[in-house]
C-alpha cells in the first residue's frame, strides 16, 4: 500500500530506497527518538512502590472525617417517640464506643478499619430501636450517618436468622432485603456492606462468610444460590419476582432508604405495594419494616404523616420514630409536588419544571440583590440525572 513518504511509481530498488523518505502527503512520518526496551524495566521496583500506594490510600470513612460538631448535635438534639405517644426512657440507648456496644469482633474490626470507631445518637438509638424488632422511622439530615445505623442491625439480623435456619432454600430467600430508588445508591450502600463485611481488598480485615449478599440491579447477574441480605432497586427486583427467581418466605425485615420517594405513589410507592402483594400473609404480618429518609411529609401543623403504604407496613406491630433536626450549615430540603401533566405542551412535566426553577433563580436574585447577567453573591447548583437534560436545562 503507497505511502505519503514512498514514490508508487518506482518498484525497483535503487541508492534512494535506503535513503530518507521524501515526504510528499500531508502526513509527516512519525518519528521515534527513543524506543523503551522492557527488559531494562525494574519491576521489583514498581511491585514495592504499587505496594506503598496500596497500603497509603484512602479508605471509605464514615460520613465526616471528623465528626464531633454531629455527635455533639446529635446528643442534643436528637429525640424518640413512641407511636402512641408513650414516653420514652431517658436511657433507651447503647454505649457509644463500638468496642462496647458490638458483640462480634470482626464486625468491630472491620469497622475500625473504615475509621467507625463510635456511634453518634442516631445511629445508637436506631440500632437499638431495631435490635428491639420494633418498627422504624428515621428522620435525620443527609450526612448524618443513616447508612451504618441500617446496615450494623441488619448484617447483625441476617447473621443471627442463619444460625438458626434449618431449612435449604431452592432459590435465593433473604432475610433482610433494602431498597433505595436508584441503582447508584444501591451500588453504594452494596459496596458499604462489603467493607464492613470484610470482603474488600483492604490489609488487616477479618471477612465473615457466615452470610451471603447480593444485590438486583441493572447490568448485574444476580446470584442463583442462597442469598441473607439483597439490595435492589424497584424495577430489579419486580422483574426478579415476576419472573420467581427470588423468594420472601424467610423475609424478617426490609430497610427503606430514601424513603421518601420509596413511600411516594408517584414514584415507587405502589410498586412496594405490590412487592408486599407477593409475600404470604404471615410473612407481611410479622414483618420489621424501617424507613430512613432526610425528610418525611408532613401535615399543616407540620407534623410527621404516615401513608397508607406505611400504615399497611407497620400494621398492629409497634414503632419508634428517631428524629434529629437539620444541622446549622447542612442542606435543607423541600419536595415540590408537580400536579399530573394535561393535554397541552404548557402543562407537560418539563415545562412546569422549567418554569418553577425560573422561579427559584428569579427569586434568589431578588434575595440576594443580584442581576440575571451578574455578577452573583451565591452559587446554585442544578443537578440532572443525564447529560442531555443538563444540556437542555443550560439552554434555558
Amino acid at each position: 500500500m503507497p505511502t505519503p513518504w514512498n514514490n508508487p511509481e518506482s518498484d525497483e530498488e535503487s541508492p534512494a530506497a535506503t535513503a530518507d523518505p521524501i515526504y510528499e502527503g500531508n502526513v509527516a512520518p512519525l518519528q521515534f527518538d527513543r524506543i523503551l526496551n522492557f527488559s531494562e524495566i525494574d519491576q521489583g521496583s514498581y511491585v514495592r512502590r504499587v505496594r506503598e500506594l496500596h497500603r497509603g490510600r484512602d479508605v471509605v470513612a464514615s460520613s465526616k472525617v471528623d465528626s464531633t460538631d454531629i455527635d455533639i448535635f446529635c446528643e442534643a438534639n436528637v429525640n424518640v417517640y413512641n407511636h402512641d405517644a408513650t414516653d420514652v426512657p431517658s436511657d433507651y440507648d447503647i454505649e457509644k464506643e463500638l468496642k462496647e456496644s458490638l458483640a462480634d469482633e470482626r464486625l468491630l474490626n472491620n469497622l475500625k478499619k473504615v475509621k467507625v470507631e463510635r456511634l453518634n445518637a442516631v445511629q445508637r438509638k436506631s440500632i437499638r430501636t431495631i435490635r428491639d424488632g420494633v418498627g422504624l422511622m428515621v428522620e435525620a439530615p443527609t450526612g448524618i450517618g443513616k447508612t451504618y445505623a441500617f446496615l450494623i442491625p441488619a448484617i447483625e439480623r441476617a447473621m443471627d436468622e442463619r444460625r438458626k435456619c434449618k431449612t435449604v432454600a431452592t432459590k435465593p430467600s433473604p432475610f433482610v432485603l433494602i431498597m433505595a430508588n436508584t441503582g447508584t445508591l444501591v451500588k453504594q450502600l452494596f459496596g458499604r456492606c462489603e467493607l464492613i463485611l470484610g470482603l474488600k481488598c483492604m490489609e488487616g480485615v477479618n471477612p465473615i462468610p457466615d452470610i451471603k449478599i447480593d444485590m438486583l440491579v441493572a447490568e448485574h447477574r444476580f446470584t442463583a444460590d442462597s442469598c441473607d441480605i439483597v439490595f435492589c432497586t424497584m424495577g430489579k427486583l419486580k422483574a426478579t419476582v415476576e419472573s420467581g427467581d427470588v423468594l420472601f418466605d424467610n423475609l424478617k425485615m426490609i430497610i427503606l432508604d430514601e424513603a421518601d420517594k420509596m413511600i411516594d405513589t408517584a414514584a415507587f410507592g405502589m410498586d412496594v405495594e405490590w412487592i408486599l402483594n407477593q409475600m404470604k400473609e404471615e410473612v407481611v404480618r410479622e414483618l420489621q419494616s424501617c424507613f430512613f429518609s432526610a425528610t418525611f411529609q408532613r401535615d399543616r401543623d407540620e407534623a410527621i404523616t404516615l401513608t397508607p403504604l406505611q400504615m399497611k407496613m407497620f400494621g398492629d406491630k409497634p414503632w419508634k420514630l428517631v428524629h434529629c433536626p437539620s444541622m446549622p450549615g447542612y442542606i435543607t430540603q423541600h419536595v415540590i409536588r408537580l400536579d399530573r401533566p394535561g393535554n397541552d405542551l404548557t402543562s407537560h412535566v418539563w415545562v412546569k419544571k422549567m418554569n418553577i426553577i425560573r422561579g427559584l433563580i428569579n427569586e434568589d436574585l431578588k434575595t440576594t440583590d443580584c442581576k440575571k447577567e451578574g455578577p452573583y453573591k451565591e452559587t446554585i447548583a442544578i443537578f440532572c440525572e443525564t447529560i442531555q437534560r443538563v444540556a437542555q436545562v443550560n439552554r434555558k
